[in-house]
């Protein structure tokens, strides 16, 4: 073997052993959802641990610590919690993490969250929740309409602590090569929406966002966004959650500006009829990073769209 190919060979074994240890949590740590009694789960990935589920309630991931430092990276409510659900002219409830719902722990370690059908409720939602790798979650919801539901609509919501006061959202660039970012701030309103296109801004404006309990008024931002990703970072310390949603399920991201006191990130996902029995599914990912420039963000990005 020639000394050039030996070479070779040493680095692509260096970066692939780089790789699996990063895809590995440290020793002491899983990628698990562990019980801890009231229907409450907590988890600790080495670069992450928290509580899903707090006190048993309908909620995402919170209470989430950052392991290096001991900065804590998100609010009770926590991330990409199932909020707000519309269909035409109805708003069911005050939200789903707002309502009772069932839960079965799965031998790989993630948790399924499942609020039945009810009457004054005609779908079935569930999310799981799984650990993918020590700094990126998945959940993954899937709603099965029990009877026709036009326009409906399912509001994700993500919070953090007050330091998380730099936010970015990636638009159309005006030039088409790539985004452009904008950062949410207070001049371009309270509440700040990012359309996917026409069909998007109807349902936003077709009066859902007037329904009580606590309705909002969203200032529509001009841009086209890009891709439905955003995130929040603290530009002390530099961590930063991103965030990124289905494509083709997602059709506007939402942002308060950056010092608002939600501190939040949402997404509406679906935005479509659905007929009696069909189940509707979309994929959305939190990734902890340190401190990333554009490019790190941008290969998220290419891992979790596939482009």
């Amino acid at each position: 073997m020639s000394i050039i190919l030996r070479l070779v060979l040493s680095v692509v074994l260096s970066i692939a052993s780089c790789l699996s240890l990063a895809s590995e949590p440290p020793q002491g740590s899983s990628l698990r959802f562990t019980p801890s009694g009231s229907s409450e789960y907590t988890f600790n990935t080495g670069t992450v641990s928290g509580k899903l589920r707090a006190d048993g309630e309908s909620v995402g991931p919170g209470e989430v610590i950052y392991s290096e430092t001991g900065q804590k990276i998100s609010r009770v409510y926590g991330w990409l919690n199932h909020y707000r659900v519309f269909s035409d002219g109805v708003r069911y409830g005050r939200g789903m993490r707002h309502l009772p719902s069932n839960v079965e722990a799965h031998e790989d370690g993630s948790v399924t969250v499942v609020w039945p059908a009810e009457e004054t409720r005609p779908f079935r939602m569930q999310a799981t929740y799984r650990w993918v790798a020590p700094n990126r979650l998945d959940v993954d919801t899937e709603v099965r309409a029990e009877e026709a539901l036009s326009g409906f609509e399912l509001f994700l919501a993500s919070y953090f602590p007050d330091t998380f006061t730099d936010v970015r959202i990636p638009v159309e660039a005006s030039d088409g090569d790539g985004p452009d970012w904008v950062f949410a701030p207070e001049e371009d309103g309270y509440r700040q929406a990012f359309a996917r296109d026409d069909a998007a801004v109807a349902l936003l404006e077709d009066g859902r966002w007037e329904l009580e309990p606590h309705p909002i008024e969203w200032t529509l931002q001009p841009q086209w966004v890009w891709r439905p990703m955003s995130l929040r970072r603290d530009p002390e310390t530099g961590v930063t959650v991103l965030f990124m949603t289905d494509r083709e399920e997602t059709f506007i991201v939402y942002s308060p500006h950056s010092t608002q006191r939600h501190y939040a990130l949402y997404y509406s996902l679906f935005g479509r009829d659905l007929e009696p029995g069909e189940v509707a599914t979309a994929r959305s990912r939190a990734v902890v990073l340190n401190n990333p420039d554009e490019e790190e963000i941008l290969r998220e990005a290419r891992t979790f769209f596939g482009d």
